[in-house]
This record gives C-alpha cells, sequence and structure tokens, in this order.
C-alpha cells in the first residue's frame, strides 16, 4: 500500500459496510484530507468527510464554518471510533466499532508514504546521507538511536492551540485559538541523540553522555545556533550552513528545520485536546501518574542530575509512551528549540511563524527537572539562542512533504 488509497466506510441502519485495504485501490471516492483529522492509525488518516442530509456543512473549508456543536463533535470523534489494525500477508483488516449516528460518511485515506529514514552512518566524511521511504513505521530500536533518523509523516489539520483557563499549571501566555497546519511532514519520531548528533557534526556537546546508554540519550548543551542557526524568519529563512539542519540539508537535498510553535504542538497533541498527549489532565502540579508513563521529568527520576541512564537526568529515546501518531518524548528528557521568537501568539491561524523579531527563542515540552506542570502540550518557554549550557535542551527535527 505504499502507492497510497482510500478506503470508504458508510455507516446506516444496517451497520458498518466497508472494503479492507486489499481493494482500496478499486474505490473511486475522492481523496479527502480534512482539516479536522483526529486520527492517524499505521499511516490511516480518520475524517469526517460528510454527513447525509446535511450536505450544507463544508467539511473541507475553514473551521469557522462550523457550529459550536459540530466542533465539539469532532474533538469526541476519537472517543466514538476505534480501530485495531492487523497486518497480514501484506494486506490489512480494518475491524471498526462506533457510536456514530446513522449515515456518516467516513474516509480513511492511506498516506503515500508514511515514514522518513536518514542514514547517517557514514558519518561526516559523508558525500550524501541517504534517504529511504518505508511504507509502515519500523520498530523503534537502537539502529534509529545511532545511525539512522526516523520520521513519520504526520497529516495536514487544524487544531486548537493554548490551554483552557480551568486547566491546572496554565500559564496567561497559552492563550487559545484555532489553528491550521497546511501541509503534510515528516516528523522526527524522537528528539535527535548524542549518537545521530555526533555522526552529522562530527562531536558530541551533551553534558550527560556518558554509560552504555549515554549515546542513544537526547543529545543536550546545545544552543539553537548550533541546532539551526541563522536569521528565522526574518531576514533570512536559511540556517546556518555550519549547524546541524544547515549540514542535513546539504547532504540530503530536503529542507529539514525545526518545528515552528504551532508545529510543534500539532505534532505533540495527536488530536488530543487536553493537558497531556495521552488525552489526560493534571491531579498534581509537581508530580503527575500521567506524566510518569509520557516521560522523564523531576517525578520519575529526572532531578538527581547523574549520568545513571535510569535514575538520573534524561534517559533513552523511545523509553516511554507514545501519542497517537507514534511519535515519543514530547513530556519531558529535555526541552526542544523551536523555530519562533518566543512572543504574544500573532493573529494569523494558518501556519504561524511568530513574531518578526525577538530576544528569546521558544523552547517546548519541559525537561527532564521541569515539574508535571511544565511538561504539558500547551505549556511554553523562551531561551536566549545562545542559551544549551545547562544541558536541558535539545530539538527534533521536520521536513515538508512532497
Amino acid at each position: 500500500m505504499g502507492d497510497g488509497g482510500n478506503l470508504v466506510i458508510v455507516t446506516g441502519s444496517n451497520g458498518w459496510k466497508y472494503v479492507d485495504g486489499k481493494h482500496s485501490d478499486r474505490i473511486k471516492g475522492k481523496k479527502v484530507t480534512p482539516p479536522m483529522a483526529r486520527y492517524l492509525t499505521n499511516g490511516w488518516q480518520l475524517g469526517i468527510a460528510a454527513m447525509v442530509g446535511e450536505n450544507h456543512i463544508n467539511f473541507s473549508g475553514p473551521h469557522e464554518l462550523l457550529t459550536k456543536d459540530h466542533r465539539f463533535y469532532i474533538k469526541r470523534i476519537r472517543k466514538q471510533i476505534s480501530i485495531v489494525y492487523n497486518a497480514k500477508n501484506g494486506g490489512f483488516v480494518l475491524n471498526i466499532w462506533t457510536q456514530l449516528p446513522p449515515m456518516w460518511v467516513v474516509y480513511l485515506t492511506m498516506a503515500a508514504t508514511n515514514c522518513m529514514e536518514i542514514d547517517v552512518s557514514a558519518g561526516v566524511s559523508a558525500s550524501n546521507w541517504p534517504v529511504a521511504y518505508p511504507p509502515w513505521q519500523p520498530a523503534m530500536d537502537d539502529t534509529y538511536r545511532t545511525t539512522k533518523i526516523l520520521l513519520r509523516r504526520i497529516p495536514a489539520g487544524w487544531f486548537q492551540m493554548g490551554s483552557p483557563v480551568t486547566e491546572l499549571g496554565r500559564k496567561s501566555d497559552e492563550i487559545q485559538r484555532y489553528v491550521t497546519i497546511s501541509r503534510d511532514h515528516y516528523v522526527g519520531v524522537c528528539e535527535i541523540t548524542q549518537a545521530q548528533y555526533l555522526k552529522v557534526m562530527g562531536g558530541n556537546p551533551s553534558t550527560y553522555a556518558h554509560g552504555a546508554d549515554g549515546q542513544k540519550r537526547p543529545v543536550e548543551t546545545v544552543t539553537w545556533s548550533m541546532a539551526r542557526g541563522g536569521a528565522w524568519p526574518w531576514p533570512s529563512t536559511d540556517p546556518s550552513s555550519s549547524s546541524f539542519i544547515g549540514r542535513l540539508r546539504a547532504k540530503t537535498g530536503l529542507l529539514f528545520d525545526l518545528p515552528t510553535e504551532a508545529q510543534w504542538e500539532y505534532f505533540c497533541r495527536a488530536g488530543t485536546v487536553k493537558a497531556l498527549n495521552n488525552d489526560g489532565d493534571l491531579s498534581g502540579l509537581t508530580n503527575d501518574p500521567s506524566v510518569d508513563v509520557l516521560g522523564r521529568y523531576l517525578g520519575n527520576g529526572g532531578g538527581a542530575f547523574t549520568n545513571d541512564p535510569v535514575n538520573g537526568a534524561h534517559t533513552v529515546v523511545g523509553s516511554y509512551q507514545t501519542n497517537h501518531w507514534d511519535l515519543c518524548d514530547f513530556h519531558g528528557n529535555v526541552a526542544e528549540w523551536c523555530l519562533d521568537w518566543y512572543g504574544t501568539y500573532e493573529s494569523v491561524a494558518v501556519d504561524p511563524a511568530g513574531p518578526s523579531s525577538g530576544s528569546f527563542r521558544v523552547t517546548r515540552g519541559g525537561a527532564f527537572n521541569s515539574i508535571a506542570a511544565g511538561c504539558r502540550s500547551a505549556a511554553r518557554s523562551g531561551q536566549l539562542s545562545s542559551y544549551g549550557s545547562d544541558s536541558m535542551v535539545g530539538f527534533r527535527i521536520v521536513v515538508p512533504a512532497p
């Protein structure tokens, strides 16, 4: 199914009618990418395309065309549809249960290429680093923590950025707004590791670099200028040629970058609307059981500034629960650089790029020494571009899909 395809499912009084993925290429339905797409399971994108009897609702248009009730309903869709995916002999079967009312039409759209991997095993002396496109997401093993960088294709869509005033730990700069991410991106499944950074840059600046698992931890003590550099977004969007992003671009021919702040939160949330990307809310500001399963932070060992891979500082990437798009480490481990200058959210709601200038660059996600509230999906921070000397900031990479 690497060439893509559509699976059209129609509800009605007789229940679900569906065609399995082996025959999806025979379906002539229109391929859709609804802006409210909420879920992705092994490359299948789920979204409401139309509802019989309510054709005046334009689900492919801006969210303003939807009533408040419909927006609420879309937010709830992931709880109302369950999907079980089983791969077998190159094909697959989807078993679906639903509480949706009769006569909704649901499209599941297969991404043409589900993942990307960059082979940096040849190191800095290589003239280029090969790029491949696995149709399915490989299991996260040490290959993808050391010599290859794995990215997952995430569909375009819209979401509500920020946090409600009732969210525990919320700060006043987390104003809610609807944001559209207008195109698909390949997104780093994990934060860039020390081994990967070493292969690309020829050195490892990390403070916590010792021990057998050190190379599989996220790189840190890395500044925004080391990760990306340049003068983004003005007067130029080009990264520094000597930065990690600059070298990756030069040896792959692809426009890799840091995510914008809006992209980061969209990729982190993966369709969730609560404080954490497992759809959980906090019960405590400092320690919280929901954060315990999502990432390394102050409440589960991160407060000890040691090189112990189990009981101190950050830990091996991919050690904790992933989000619904199989991306990991958005909560804790190390904070992650974004492209934007830190500032008040602008009114632009389509691919916002942040302020044109500022004093601090945005970091997101909290770090190994952060309290639970600092690791929330909407939590924001700003740091000097030269900041990174205290070992708590790293980064992940993204690239627009063709």
